[in-house]
């Protein structure tokens, strides 16, 4: 029987994710400017320009084109929606979560952030519009090439928490993993963050999740220039705004899912400190993706899908491999050492 304060989380993560969602895209906005030597979004707008655009879209009713599927059509938002927002429950958020504790949580988070970009199929090709069809196409390709290294990260992690006798597969026993293990290195104690535990995976992880937020040098799909908003081309009103609301709680998914999975998810159980910890860290990712967004032009889709082969696919691979190595009896590592607490 669930008790109030889980129900509360139900309701309260979502919105809590959509506000610091819409904050850090508007972060990200005003860094992604600032290094071009533009303003970016400006007063009287400033920070809530974004929660402005949303309101905006949430008022107007929606244009259906007449060569449209329209169940589909109307589907595809709903769908993406309803995916992210199962998926925020599913990982601990500052160390709130309703779900993360099910023994399954890692597989079900891999299918749900998988609804999302079958979403964006759905709307292009639904669309009638020949640019939603190329973004489709598009979306498919770039699915294909960082979904492979985005779940073989996450199941490296999840056989060395589980000490791959035991793989676990619950996100929480993940992070109490890291909370409750040490590396010891050269004498010195660090904490056994999976970023140092097992840099194969969080290089792996660090560089499909850039295939998921569609940014530069990945925002094929969408390349407003080439296919004037891909798949989204036709949509408009409330039915864009749900997709807008989407990419926003999925912008702070993805941040709260590499501090799980990489950072150790929590500090501390004190929660306000561990509050500050998940903003500083988020802001410092979100730094990181705005200058990616800077210094690197948008890839072709032929291009994209090398480089995702190239490269996360063998750190993944690798990630595996190093998964297994670490917990075999002959294989040692003289200066370091895992120690549970």
């Amino acid at each position: 029987m669930w008790s109030i304060w889980t129900i509360l989380e139900f309701v309260l993560i979502p919105i809590a994710a959509f506000v610091l969602g819409c904050l850090f895209f508007y972060e990200f906005r005003k860094l992604y400017a600032r290094m071009q030597m533009r303003r970016g979004p400006y007063f009287p707008a400033r920070w809530y320009q974004v929660f402005a655009d949303v309101l905006k879209l949430l008022s107007k009713k929606p244009k259906i084109p007449a060569s449209a599927k329209k169940k589909l059509f109307y589907f595809a938002p709903f769908f993406a929606l309803a995916c992210t927002i199962a998926a925020i429950w599913l990982v601990p958020v500052a160390g709130f979560s309703p779900l993360s504790h099910y023994s399954i949580g890692v597989l079900l988070l891999i299918y749900l952030l998988y609804g999302p970009p079958v979403a964006y199929v759905i709307a292009g090709a639904s669309s009638g519009s020949p640019y939603g069809v190329v973004g489709s196409k598009r979306e498919i390709l770039l699915l294909i090439a960082y979904e492979v290294p985005f779940i073989l990260s996450l199941l490296s992690i999840a056989l060395m928490a589980g000490h791959v006798e035991h793989a676990t597969l619950s996100v929480q026993e993940i992070v109490n993993y890291q909370m409750t293990h040490t590396l010891n290195v050269f004498g010195v104690n660090l904490p056994a963050w999976f970023l140092f535990l097992n840099p194969f995976a969080a290089i792996a992880l660090f560089l499909s999740v850039l295939g998921k937020l569609h940014v530069k040098p990945f925002d094929i799909v969408e390349a407003e220039h080439e296919i004037v908003y891909g798949p989204l081309a036709e949509y408009s009103g409330r039915l864009l705004g749900l997709f807008k609301i989407e990419g926003y709680i999925k912008f702070f998914l993805i941040s709260t899912l590499i501090i799980d999975f990489l950072l150790g998810g929590a500090l501390t159980s004190f929660t306000w400190l561990t509050i500050i910890y998940f903003i500083v860290v988020t802001f410092i990712l979100v730094f990181i993706w705005a200058l990616i967004c800077v210094l690197m032009p948008r890839y072709r889709p032929s291009d994209a899908f090398a480089w995702f082969i190239k490269y996360p696919l063998v750190f993944s691979i690798l990630a595996i491999i190093w998964a297994y190595l670490i917990y075999m009896p002959w294989f040692d590592i003289p200066f370091a050492q895992i120690i549970g607490r």
